[in-house]
């Protein structure tokens, strides 16, 4: 992947990138920043997942992005190419990473994490397993096969990022400005400490208006 060494252009805005393993909150924190900053948002995702049906998803990771290589590249190599519009907020897992190593100038890089208990509830809970408040053993079959679906594809993204751009996704706070756990936090509260994080740090400050920080 060919490398940037010039500046973005400032009248391009912002460029926003939002990653994190599945169930940590990372897309709907993607969606409400998009909204709020009037950002056009690209879901890595989203194109994967536009591939193959939901059930087979699985298979197709495993038996396709992980044997070739250039499904992982071609993804990425569109959405540098997007990275160059303007007003832009990139949600990917590996995006981050790469912007780091070959010099795209983000305007923040965000990583969202969670337990990996709390990740599975929240995935048990998009899927209708579960209903808000309700309490699931960790012996619950359903449980217990949504923990490995995101063992696995964790150990996957791990393993195709690091073969791909030798990059360690286990240590996001290379890539990331803020690294935000959200296993207690509810959307609100983790958009306000995202927002009180950027306010706290003086290069991340300047690169937003006082209103784009208000919430």
């Amino acid at each position: 992947m060919a490398e940037y060494y010039y500046q973005r252009p400032s009248d391009l805005k912002l460029l926003v990138v939002v990653g994190g393993p599945g169930g940590s909150g990372s897309s709907t924190i993607s969606k409400y920043l998009a909204k709020k900053w009037g950002l056009h948002r690209v879901d890595a995702g989203e194109i994967m997942r536009s591939k193959t049906q939901k059930k087979e998803l699985e298979a197709y990771l495993d038996n396709q992005v992980t044997q070739h290589p250039e499904i992982d590249k071609n993804i990425d190599q569109f959405l540098v190419r997007m990275s160059y519009y303007p007003n832009m907020l990139i949600e990917g897992k590996f995006f981050a990473a790469i912007a780091t190593l070959v010099g795209i100038p983000c305007t923040v890089k965000i990583w969202i994490t969670a337990s990996l208990e709390v990740r599975v509830k929240r995935i048990m809970l998009r899927e209708g397993f579960i209903k808000p408040e309700e309490k699931i053993s960790k012996t619950n079959e359903i449980y217990i096969k949504e923990e490995k679906e995101l063992l696995k594809r964790q150990e996957s993204d791990i393993s195709r990022a690091q073969n791909l751009y030798h990059a360690d996704l286990s240590k996001p706070e290379l890539f990331n400005d803020i690294v935000l756990d959200t296993t207690s936090l509810d959307v609100g509260r983790s958009i306000k400490k995202i927002m009180e994080e950027i306010a706290n740090n003086d290069k991340l400050t300047e690169r937003f208006t006082p209103e784009q920080l208000k919430f």
